[in-house]
């Protein structure tokens, strides 16, 4: 038997008009010095799905804030109080 929880953020990134769902799996053995896996769900229609050519790892989603800019048609992520920004580079974020 395992525990796992989860923290999440709502975000549109690229302006499509639907949301991406930032999703942070905190469970023991998951983690590490850099932080706990985090996933970019996307939804389509009622459904959701782990978008797996924007999967970030080690990526603390309760400290995230967006930019004002965009890179690869993306906002730009802000993680650690502002202080790293992380850009899309057509395949994931790149922190």
């Amino acid at each position: 038997k395992f525990k796992a929880s989860f923290a999440t953020k709502t975000i549109d990134l690229n302006l499509d008009g639907q949301y991406e769902v930032l999703v942070e799996l905190y469970m023991w053995g998951f983690c590490g010095s850099r932080g706990c896996p985090t996933y970019l769900l996307n939804g389509v229609g009622e459904e959701w799905y782990v978008d797996r050519w924007i999967i970030m790892n080690e990526f603390p989603s309760r400290d995230i804030s967006i930019s004002d800019n965009m890179t690869n048609g993306y906002f730009d992520i802000k993680i650690f109080d502002g202080k790293k920004t992380c850009r899309f580079n057509n395949y994931r974020y790149q922190c």
